[in-house]
């Protein structure tokens, strides 16, 4: 999928890039997924996350689903800095997706990433006017799936 991540206290939104897989039974699925952001012209990882899914059925081929997980950020990616400031996340969002027939399906995802810690943004250059420590990031994904 593809899409874009911003990160609490952080003047720039970057574009991200998602990677995963996962496994569905009727209406409960798993998903684990790497997430990278473009800096610079250069591709960096900023999240793996794990995650539960509940399929809700709205139609012959529409399901919507809330999801929770956890995550291991990396908020250097996001900042163009160096790789210190990671942390785990719990995270929480809601998709749709619509399945095209078969094998291959199309949907939308926004997740927020509620960190663990308060990472300081004092050493990051794009940090907001007031110096506040970063809490949460929130990703926004369009993505195809196909389906084995």
């Amino acid at each position: 999928g593809a899409g874009f991540e911003a990160t609490e206290g952080i003047d720039t939104t970057n574009t991200a890039f998602v990677l995963g897989a996962g496994l569905r039974s009727g209406f409960l699925g798993l998903a684990g997924e790497a997430h990278f952001n473009q800096n610079d012209g250069e591709s960096e990882l900023s999240a793996m996350a794990g995650q539960v899914r509940l399929y809700l059925p709205v139609g012959d081929c529409v399901d919507i689903y809330p999801l929770a997980g956890i995550s291991q950020q990396n908020l250097g990616a996001a900042s163009a800095t160096s790789d210190d400031d990671v942390t785990n996340a719990f995270d929480l969002g809601v998709g749709i997706d619509l399945n095209l027939g078969g094998a291959i399906g199309l949907g939308v995802r926004y997740t927020r990433s509620f960190f663990n810690d308060n990472l300081s943004l004092v050493d990051i250059p794009e940090t907001d006017v007031n110096g506040n420590n970063s809490r949460s990031r929130d990703t926004f994904i369009a993505q195809l799936a196909i389906y084995f």
